[in-house]
């Protein structure tokens, strides 16, 4: 296979059966090895069909890629701890020239400088600089992240944020590749170096999404191997090599993104050619994995192929199919490639709100908590999306005291997927931005990250489903599918969206990814919330038109079983058949020889396993013979095992061996076994292959037998062999010699090192004591130093807190010595004051402070001499007013040596006191001249106040009210004796909430008083507000209003009555008049068609005759009297269309739209169906006129294009529509007011026994509609 050419590979390929081809399959692939950076194909086998692994020099992008905001790959390279080296060692492996942008992310100190832009800049001859707001990169340039910022990347320009310090954890790795991994989709490449966390994980993980590359130093070379280790043990890393090589590597990688056929994949100009090797691939696939890509969206699989071809270094779409066909483990790589697994923890935030506080309390309203949710997250790639359903479900269930089960159903194309959401471990990483509550409570901590808490796991089922094939889930109550409805084309997306609408339940809702929606699909879903895609179903059934997927028909299921069953079971089966085919894989892989079948003419039909030790193609064509296969070290003993099988029809089997590659020799066991074929045409024979390793070469020597010589041969033999003893005996004698002379020239060097050893030992003990001595004053000197380094600490901690307190405090502060000199001050006081940095050190009293105090010295004087503290009330300048305070500065020794003097603005503490009492008065001002009895109680229901309406009704005086028991001056006043009970209820009720009642009075005056009372806060404790209002009058009036009502309604009732049997009398009258109008308008046509019309045809002839005789008026007259004929058949016609009666309805329609077709000039169609037999004369004349209306007013208002009329019977009703596509109206404001044409036309419909409908809106025409039963008229 090693000297195989490409197109001798193809000749084989294009001229093997498929049994030959597959075991042309199985010779040329051989086993991937761990060494790093070997060709993905193997070295030989990438040769074989012409794919070259060495990297241009220069590369040159001509063409955009328009996936991409640049169109030339950017490289982000992030590292942390040890990640220097890493950064040298990687630029120095990077080629010139490459023609991609590189983006260096690195964890820095915030405070600190860096110069790690000086440091690389020596490394690499690209232009190396800091990033900057609003910098675009360029190709073969070099960029650093700047200490303390974070950088991202959109639409190809940098955005520099200061980061935040006061976050204890940060990943600017992540941040950046995310956002490189949506700038630049395809087009950006991940490097992770050495690092001490797990910063970088989530970023490939991004990138790959979008089809980027991803790499990451290997472990074993980093100095601290967390960083990439993390994305490896995610399986987010397409290579792993050391700094040096990923840089190599990247040369190869701009190479392979510059070839043609690449970049039309990742979006360019599409090449005619590789359409076929594209569909190929494609089947690959589909072959090998079962998944149909063919209702996918292209642009995505092209990108996920082109991505594949780069990591295999193939740059030919027909090399990348032939390496598919070549190599199993490469078809189920692409397929993992092809379904993109990228989610997070609660992405869209904004949709997760709005799924708490808007749908769950919806969908919870009017449910019964027994009765189970059933989720189903469609999608759901590795189970985060799911996961954070059920923590969302769950958070809402225990803040709102249900005990509701919850059953979420997670299902994915990935069998990976699939099992990575079932072990539900996810790394540190990734939970940076999941809330400290919600990781507490629902995670917990182990070895690789963070596991699902095994409540959240228990209520999820997670399963591999294929949603273009495999059948749904029913009774859904919520489903989510987000983010993948949108890589389907149109035909599978209203496939599963229809799928959908089964699944869910009457009040189920529909969950859709941000950049999904569901315009196309109203009759199936409602926007519950348009902007964060949730939709709520439409009952109904779905269209007989809707495509279930395959496996899900309806008719091949018992009638006794329910779907979800169905379901289930078809479910577990697949799983028990998966699980035993893999089984068998497994130990056929690990157990099964290697062998050939052959038939009973030695040619080879097929191979298994590994048979490339035994097998060795020759150059030339190829032929299929047992002999020209097998290698010449095996091939007699095999080829002579076969024949006798063949004669014998029993198992052989013989030994033989064979030479391994590092010269080592391997014992082969062949053992040939018939195989009963099932035509008894061909007998074929099974060779199977085992081989030992000898462990001991010496073993093979002794086995050695020289073969039997006689005569002089054997002399001759014998005495070359002393020969070579004696002289083998002679040069180790002299090698003996050799090396006793150098043992003695040894043994005097030895003792020559041993004196100057003592005198250095001599030496260095003198050394160590004086290395005691200095260590030990070196030892006070730290203490000393470190001593004063941590007060020097304290104290520039103590200045600085020092001096932030006073540029951030917002309040004027002034520190005086004790002599009165300032010696400090806060910017407020500055301003406020007028005084200068330049006045510090000066006396407080040469200083004319603007303030309203006259002399402030006798007060700071007095301080000092008291010790206390001083405050008093002043105004500045601008006459506001502060509190002046002044207090002693006391030192941590408790010594006086200043003041402090502070100043509080409380010029809107007095406004506010001001205003409050201002607002009392006028409270109290409006209480009075209220004409309603108010009343203020305490607690006790004992009187506040009262305003002067009480008073007035009361008759008493304030002096006599106040403090006196309410309910006892109610029950002396009015005898309400359960006044008390109704006050205690007060207290009670809601904040703000007040209770009305009425009382009637006891005494003479039989009063009705309405009170109304509500509980207030008022200075730190409740009172109780009353109001009092006689409303005797205005209950007398309601009842009499009440009697007058009872008896207006008797008299409509009576009027409504005689009405509705005056409009009866009316409809019949109408219906009696239109019968009438009818028949009249029958006689006269047929007194117009049958008299006049031939007493005209008469006339018209006589005319005839009179102009032979050579009348000269005759012409004229002829002309007038056709055209009275005419006019008067077009009148007969109107008043009773004669082909009504004689060709029926259909006819009669069809003939009145040709004429309005003609008469107007405008398109006009007309079609009928099912109309059969014959139909009653009221109706067809009530249809005929109700056309003709409706044409009438199409001509005179629609102002249309285009009128199509349709007639069909069905179930014994005829139908009539009438549609113009005209002007149209607005129903709501015009239709009301219905012409005379409408009246008409409705009132047909009714006297037929019919309904009439109309249906209009601007700008989209007019129909009408029209349905009568023929069973009314039978």
């Amino acid at each position: 296979m090693d000297e195989m050419s490409e197109q001798e590979l193809r000749e084989q390929k294009n001229g093997a059966g498929p049994v030959q081809e597959r075991f042309l399959e199985a010779v040329a692939s051989e086993p991937e090895e761990d060494a790093d950076w070997h060709h993905p194909m193997g070295e030989d086998a990438a040769q074989s069909i012409g794919v070259s692994i060495e990297a241009s020099a220069t590369v040159e992008w001509n063409e955009e890629n328009q996936n991409a905001a640049l169109p030339y790959p950017v490289v982000g390279i992030g590292a942390s701890a040890g990640g220097l080296q890493a950064f040298r060692e990687l630029l120095e492996g990077l080629p010139e020239k490459t023609g991609m942008s590189y983006v260096i992310i690195s964890h820095l100190a915030a405070d600190q400088r860096s110069y790690l832009t000086e440091i690389l800049a020596r490394h690499t001859s690209m232009h190396v600089q800091t990033i900057e707001e609003g910098l675009q990169p360029q190709p073969d340039n070099l960029y650093v992240l700047p200490p303390g910022q974070i950088a991202f990347l959109e639409k190809g320009f940098f955005h520099v944020e200061f980061r935040d310090v006061a976050e204890r954890i940060h990943y600017p790795v992540d941040d950046f590749f995310r956002s490189l991994a949506s700038d630049q989709k395809s087009y950006s490449i991940g490097i992770i170096l050495s690092g001490a966390d797990g910063d970088g994980t989530l970023g490939v993980k991004a990138i790959k999404g979008e089809g980027g590359l991803s790499l990451a130093q290997s472990p074993e070379t980093a100095e601290h191997s967390s960083m990439p280790l993390s994305s490896i043990e995610m399986d987010h890393v397409d290579f792993v090599a050391s700094p040096r090589e990923i840089g190599v590597e990247l040369g190869r990688l701009a190479h392979l993104f510059a070839a043609p056929q690449i970049r039309s994949l990742e979006g360019g100009e599409p090449i005619p050619s590789q359409e076929q090797s594209l569909q190929r691939v494609l089947q690959l696939l589909r072959n090998g994995t079962g998944l149909d890509l063919r209702q996918y969206k292209p642009e995505t699989i092209r990108r996920r192929i082109a991505r594949r071809m780069v990591v295999r270094r193939v740059e030919s779409l027909n090399d990348y199919a032939r390496l598919l066909q070549l190599r199993p483990d490469e078809v189920r790589t692409l397929h993992e490639d092809v379904l993109i697994n990228v989610t997070r923890f609660f992405r869209d935030p904004e949709f997760w709100l709005s799924l708490s506080t808007h749908v769950l309390p919806t969908f919870f309203q009017n449910r019964s908590a027994e009765k189970p949710v059933r989720v189903w997250c469609a999608g759901c790639a590795t189970g985060e999306e799911a996961y954070s359903l059920a923590i969302t479900v769950l958070e809402y269930l225990t803040a709102n005291g249900l005990d509701t089960t919850v059953q979420i159903f997670g299902t994915d194309v990935s069998e990976y997927a699939v099992e990575s959401a079932r072990t539900a471990i996810y790394p540190d990483s990734l939970m940076g931005e999941m809330s400290a509550e919600r990781l507490r409570r629902f995670f917990v901590k182990v070895d690789r990250g963070y596991q699902v808490s095994k409540r959240v796991r228990d209520c999820c089922i997670f399963a591999r489903q294929n949603l273009a094939n495999d059948p749904p889930f029913s009774h859904i109550d919520l489903l989510s599918c987000r983010n993948v409805i949108i890589y389907f084309n149109q035909s599978l997306q209203k496939q599963v969206i229809t799928t959908f609408h089964y699944s869910l339940e009457q009040d189920g809702y529909l969950l859709l990814g941000m950049s999904e929606s569901l315009r196309d699909y109203g009759d199936f879903f409602n926007a519950f919330d348009r902007k964060n895609k949730i939709y709520s179903k439409i009952g109904g059934m779905i269209s007989s038109g809707h495509r279930f997927p395959q496996a899900f028909r309806a008719n091949l299921l018992p009638s006794s079983m329910r779907m979800g069953e169905f379901s289930t079971l078809q479910a577990e089966a697949w799983s028990e058949l998966e699980l035993q085919r893999a089984a068998d894989r497994i130990v056929l892989a690990r157990y099964a020889p290697p062998g050939l079948i052959v038939d009973d003419h030695l040619r080879v039909l097929q191979a298994r396993g590994q048979t490339a030790p035994y097998v060795e193609l020759t150059p030339g064509a190829v032929s299929w013979s047992l002999s020209r296969v097998l290698r010449d070290e095996i091939a007699a003993e095999v080829k002579a095992a076969v024949e006798r099988a063949i004669r014998e029809n029993v198992p052989i089997v013989v030994s033989s061996s064979i030479t391994t590659d590092d010269d080592d020799n391997e014992t082969v066991n062949i053992e040939v076994l018939p195989i009963t074929s099932a035509s008894a045409r061909t007998r074929c024979f099974l060779v199977l292959f085992s081989r030992n390793r000898e462990p001991n070469r010496e073993r093979i020597i002794d086995q050695i037998v020289l073969p039997e010589l006689t005569g002089d041969g054997k002399e001759r033999i014998i005495g070359q062999l002393r020969q070579d003893l004696t002289s083998t005996k002679f040069h180790l004698q002299s090698l003996v010699e050799e090396r006793d002379a150098r043992n003695q020239e040894l043994v005097s060097a030895n003792e020559e090192i041993q004196s100057a050893n003592e005198e250095l030992q001599s030496t260095n003990e003198e050394l160590e004591t004086t290395k005691e001595e200095l260590q030990s004053a070196n030892e006070e000197l730290q203490t000393v130093n470190e001593e004063l380094q941590q007060r020097n600490a304290i104290l520039t901690q103590t200045g600085n807190d020092l001096t932030n307190l006073l540029n951030s405090v917002n309040m004027p502060l002034l520190m005086l010595t004790e002599d009165l000199k300032i010696r400090q001050f806060t910017p407020p006081m500055e301003k406020l004051l007028s005084i200068r940095a330049a006045d510090i050190g000066r006396s407080i009293s040469e200083i004319r402070l603007q303030l309203s105090v006259n002399d402030i010295e006798p007060i700071l004087e007095d301080v000092l001499d008291t010790l206390g503290t001083r405050e008093i009330e002043v105004q500045d300048r601008e006459n506001k007013w502060h509190l002046l305070r002044v207090r002693p500065y006391r030192t941590a020794e408790n010594k006086i040596e200043g003041l402090v003097v502070l100043l509080v603005d409380i010029d809107q503490l007095r406004s506010s006191q001001q205003e409050l009492r201002d607002t009392r008065d006028f409270a109290n001002s409006v209480m009075q001249s209220v004409p309603v009895a108010v009343v203020v109680l305490e607690q006790d229901c004992s009187i506040r106040t009262v305003n002067k309406a009480f008073r007035e009704m009361s008759q008493m005086k304030d002096s006599e009210l106040t403090g006196r028991s309410m309910p006892d001056l109610v029950s002396l006043l009015w005898g309400v004796n359960d006044f008390k009970k109704r006050l205690e209820e007060l207290p009670r009720a809601e904040s703000g909430s007040v209770l009305e009642f009425e009382h009637r009075s006891t005494t003479a005056q039989a009063k009705i008083l309405l009170i109304k009372g509500q509980s207030l806060p008022v200075d730190g404790h409740r009172v109780l507000l009353l109001t009092l209002e006689d409303i005797t009058l205005r209950r007398r009036a309601e009842q009499e209003i009440t009697q007058q009502q009872e008896a207006l309604q008797t008299e409509v009732e009576i009027k409504s009555k005689t009405l509705a049997r005056a409009q009866d009398e009316l409809r019949e009258l109408a219906a009696h008049l239109f019968t009438m109008q009818e028949d009249e308008r029958q006689r006269v046509a047929r007194e117009l068609h049958d008299d006049v019309s031939q007493r005209l045809t008469m006339l018209e002839m006589l005319c005839a005759k009179l102009e032979e005789t050579g009348g000269s008026e005759l012409p004229v007259i002829r002309q007038e009297v056709r055209s009275l004929n005419s006019d008067v058949r077009e009148i007969s016609h109107r008043l009773h269309p004669a082909i009504l009666s004689d060709l029926g309805l259909p006819q009669a329609i069809k003939a009145l739209v040709e004429d309005f077709r003609q008469r107007e000039s405008m398109p006009a169609t007309y079609f009928d169906t099912g109309v059969s037999g014959e139909i009653p004369p009221a109706i067809a004349t009530a249809l005929y006129r109700i056309t003709q209306e409706a044409l009438r007013n199409v001509s005179k208002h629609a102002g249309g294009t285009h009128v199509k009329v349709e007639l069909n019977q069905v179930d014994g009703t005829l139908r009539l529509q009438v549609r113009d596509f005209g002007i149209g109206f607005d129903q709501d404001s015009e239709f009301p007011s219905r012409g005379l044409g409408l009246i008409s036309m409705e009132e047909r419909a009714r006297i037929a026994g019919g309904t009439f409908s109309i249906a209009s809106a601007l700008g989209d025409g007019t129909k009408i509609a029209v349905e009568i039963p023929l069973e009314a008229h039978a």
